[in-house]
């Protein structure tokens, strides 16, 4: 059993009501994405948000995505609340011509500068600039190799073992 600990604010972590108290706490972040034309995805404690411009539209864009994070800011801050800049990505997706159009920007988050990245990690997927799927390729292909070595190793053991079964079924 569990040590009693006091909850002077919020509600315990791991808390069946934690997610759904996020949302509804979060849940002004959706009109102010609308007002940027920004989508919203929320999963559990998790925000992300999309925005989909030309490639020739750089400097509109990088303009309203800057507005739109300075409003996300000051609504975080009106509500006692601190960005994770450690916790932020950005990434533009398109195709080679595309991603070379776009100017070179910075968003500033939490007084963070964050820089654009080449790949991302969205709900365990690894998402690269192109779409093109090889870092998560890559990374699964890594994992099932290591794990077959690890088969690989377990096989001397599980050869005894099957000796250990057949000796079993002579005894009764």
């Amino acid at each position: 059993m569990s040590a009693y600990s006091p909850v002077l604010f919020g509600v315990p972590r791991g808390s069946i009501l934690g997610p759904l108290l996020f949302l509804l706490y979060t849940a002004d972040v959706a009109s102010i994405a609308q007002q940027h034309d920004v989508s919203v995805h929320s999963y559990a404690d998790d925000t992300q948000l999309n925005a989909s411009y030309p490639a020739t539209d750089g400097p509109t864009s990088a303009a309203n995505l800057l507005l739109f994070i300075d409003s996300i800011d000051s609504w975080m801050s009106s509500n006692r609340l601190k960005p994770s800049a450690d916790k932020t990505q950005f990434i533009w997706f398109g195709s080679p011509q595309q991603l070379r159009k776009i100017t070179h920007i910075q968003l500033t988050v939490g007084g963070v500068d964050i820089a654009p990245l080449d790949c991302v990690r969205d709900l365990g997927v690894m998402l690269d600039s192109q779409l093109t799927m090889k870092q998560h390729v890559d990374t699964d292909t890594r994992s099932c190799l290591y794990l077959l070595r690890q088969l690989r190793s377990a096989r001397r053991s599980l050869s005894h073992w099957r000796r250990y079964e057949h000796w079993c079924k002579h005894l009764s």
